[in-house]
């Protein structure tokens, strides 16, 4: 048979068993929320002291690294501005020896035209004079080989009179009277004509010679122009080399000095916050324990 009092104590003991169990479960959350909170402020107090000192490490080595670039770059400006300063002065005193070589070379050369120029003056001399020789000997040839025809005129003249002569006497000791002064004066224009012929050979010979004596003058005055014409023409000294200038120096930036690169703060959170949830979990669990205790 149904007992309905009976019925009640054991939903009531049951009921009580699972409130029992309800306060136990909640505490346990609790318990571990409360832990978790812990263990997750530690964490947290872990990763904040981690973070921290990545940041601090990073920021060592940004400052190294700005430190080592610094170095390099001043060790660098240094060393272009001696190079610098070393070429110049190497490119400078190669200038100057260029400078003065062909100063000596340009006047070398000069020197060697001026005495190629007096080697031509004194050539032009010499073949000018050998020029004048050379005339004189032309005229006295020509003068000795007109003396010459002088000479055969003269001796031909002295046959021709000695050959009138003797045709004359021939002529008066052959014949007598009127035919004796024909045969004389017939000898007489036999000498004439010859004579004549004398004479126009003398003026032909003279005009000749004289005629020779121009063309001797008239090759002496063109010899005398080619030698002259082919003489040197006396060289100029040219200006001397400008002497050479010094550039001016070159300006030197000096390099602009590196900064540590950015490093970002570190990231850090509340170490208290998992604490404070866990209790808060913990507080949200018996909440609803006493909610439910209430029914």
């Amino acid at each position: 048979m149904f007992n309905p009092k009976g019925s009640n104590l054991l939903d009531e003991q049951l009921a009580v068993s699972g409130l029992e169990m309800q306060w136990i479960g909640a505490a346990i959350g609790a318990v571990t929320a409360i832990a978790g909170g812990i263990m997750g402020a530690q964490q947290t107090s872990k990763n904040n002291a981690a973070n921290k000192k990545a940041v601090k490490e990073q920021k060592k080595l940004q400052e190294k690294i700005a430190k080592a670039t610094n170095k390099y770059n001043a060790e660098a400006f240094e060393a272009n501005v001696q190079n610098y300063y070393d070429n110049k002065e190497y490119n400078w005193d190669t200038t100057i020896k260029n400078w003065k070589y062909n100063q000596q070379v340009q006047d070398y050369q000069y020197l060697q035209e001026v005495k190629a120029y007096q080697g031509s003056v004194q050539n032009t001399k010499n073949q000018l004079a050998y020029n004048k020789s050379a005339e004189r000997e032309a005229f006295r040839t020509e003068q000795e080989t007109f003396a010459q025809i002088l000479a055969s005129d003269a001796f031909n003249r002295e046959e021709l009179m000695l050959q009138n002569l003797q045709r004359e006497d021939d002529a008066a000791m052959i014949q007598a009277g009127r035919s004796n002064a024909k045969s004389i004066q017939s000898a007489s224009a036999l000498g004439g004509r010859d004579r004549n012929m004398l004479d126009i050979n003398l003026q032909n010979q003279a005009k000749a010679s004289v005629q020779s004596i121009r063309d001797i003058a008239v090759q002496r005055f063109q010899d005398d122009q080619r030698t002259r014409a082919a003489m040197m023409i006396k060289p100029d000294k040219s200006p001397n080399l400008p002497v050479p200038t010094l550039s001016p120096d070159q300006i030197f930036v000096p390099p602009q000095k590196s900064e540590p690169g950015y490093v970002p703060p570190a990231v850090s959170q509340n170490p208290w916050l998992p604490l404070v949830q866990g209790i808060g979990s913990a507080a949200s669990s018996a909440a609803n324990i006493s909610s439910s205790d209430s029914f």
